[in-house]
This record gives C-alpha cells, structure tokens and sequence, in this order.
C-alpha cells in the first residue's frame, strides 16, 4: 500500500524518536506533522480544518498522555485510525486499547517495516470508493470521460462546466472532492482552489492540468490545491490520488 500523501500526525515528547519516525514515514512518501507532546497534539487536531489519515501517538507522555489523544481523535474524526507506540503494550490488555480508540499498538523499539505494515493496513482498510466529486472542466469530452472513469470506480460525480457553476454547486451541496481543470476562463482552477481554502473546511481540491508534467507537480502545488494530475488522466492516477482523501467524520 503506498503512502504517498498520506497525512500523518505523530504525537511524542522524545524529539530523538518524533525525528526517526518522521524520517520512516517520508522516505515512504506520508506527508509528516509533528506534535511535541499531547498539549500540542490536541491543538493539531482541533485546528480548523486538520485533517490526518493516520494519528501515531506515544503513551506515556506528561500533561496530556496518549490515552487522551485518542480519545480527541475519535471524537472529532471517528473514522480516523490512532496508533499507539509504547513499551507497555504486553502489560495492557488488546480490549483495553480498542475500548479506548486505539487502533493498532506497536511495542518499542519497532522496525521501520512493522510500522509501515501497521499504517499501509490501515490505509487500505479506508474505503476505496463512494464519494461524492464536483467534476469542474468546460470540455465536454474529456469530463465526460473523466466521469466514466469515476462512476466505474464507485464515485457520485457531478458535473459543471465553470468555477462560478462549481461554487454554487458547492454553496447548495455537500461535496468530498472537487476535481477542476486548471483553465476555466476568468477564474481559474487554482483561483477556485484559494476560494474553498478561504472557507476553513474545504472539500480535498485535485487541480487536472496539460501543464503537469507528474502527479503533484511542485510547480502546480498552490494554496487550497491538495493534489495535481496531468491531463489527459489515467484511471490508476485518479485512484491513487482519492485514496488520500480523508474521510469525513
């Protein structure tokens, strides 16, 4: 399972084991914040619009330990899965941790592998399809096909040829993603991108472009952009990108 733009929150006080999970985890692709301590885990997760795949926090930790950490995850994102890392995990009984939100326990010192192995599985256990996309192109073709390619994978699409049609749709419906081309006349994909970041709890925006040269070019990168795919697009990249959507509580 890749992790490539997996959003990872890890939680620790011990700056020297927060920097080698940090560097496990992006050498494997994850986009990696780092909260030292629970004090600032829980601002991390309460800041408007946070949204994290995973959240790895550490038991034993002063103020506001792992427990509550957990705890704030499932309250807020309940869908959101929390691995826990401490060294008394043979000491706690496996009902104990799932009682209290917690996922998946991995007993210190891990391996990089079995903390992979860990959040690759929980990854994959995040629903594949189902969401609802706003699909904003003015070709007619290419978002027709685009709509197929989408239906085919379980998605509700909803089809606009405008960024102005696009936030009516959004101001009326509910939508997890918004997929849009990046030339759309007077306001482009990028400048409807900034629009829905200026709303604090904006859908996951991937701006499609012929200029791309790669998945998330750097180049096309911008604020409220969560993703670029060249155009035309492929069906395996369409995937691989929604499969970072987080999912709504």
């Amino acid at each position: 399972m890749s992790m490539r733009g997996a959003r990872i929150l890890v939680a620790d006080d011990e700056p020297g084991l927060v920097t080698i999970v940090r560097q496990l985890m992006e050498r494997s692709g994850a986009d990696v914040s780092i909260a030292n301590g629970g004090t600032a885990a829980l601002e991390a997760l309460q800041a408007p619009g946070a949204k994290f795949d995973v959240v790895i926090t550490d038991l034993d930790m002063p103020e506001v330990d792992g427990w509550a950490v957990a705890a704030s995850v499932k309250s807020h994102s309940p869908d959101t899965p929390t691995v826990m890392l401490t060294g008394w995990a043979g000491e706690i009984a496996p009902g104990d941790f799932k009682q209290r939100g917690v996922d998946v326990v991995l007993s210190k010192p891990f391996s990089r592998a079995e903390l992979e192995a860990a959040i690759g599985s929980l990854l994959a256990a995040r629903p594949a399809s189902g969401f609802q996309v706003l699909l904003v192109d003015d070709e007619a073709a290419f978002a027709r096909a685009v709509r197929d390619l989408l239906t085919l994978q379980g998605h509700h699409v909803t089809v606009v040829d405008s960024a102005v049609a696009a936030l009516q749709q959004l101001a009326e419906h509910a939508f997890d993603v918004v997929l849009t081309d990046y030339s759309l006349g007077e306001i482009t994909g990028a400048a409807l991108a900034e629009r829905l970041a200026d709303r604090g709890d904006s859908p996951f925006v991937v701006l499609m472009t012929g200029y791309a040269t790669e998945i998330d070019d750097p180049s096309l990168l911008s604020r409220g952009v969560n993703a670029v795919l060249p155009k035309p697009c492929r069906a395996n990249d369409l995937r691989e990108v929604l499969a970072r959507v987080p999912l709504r509580a």
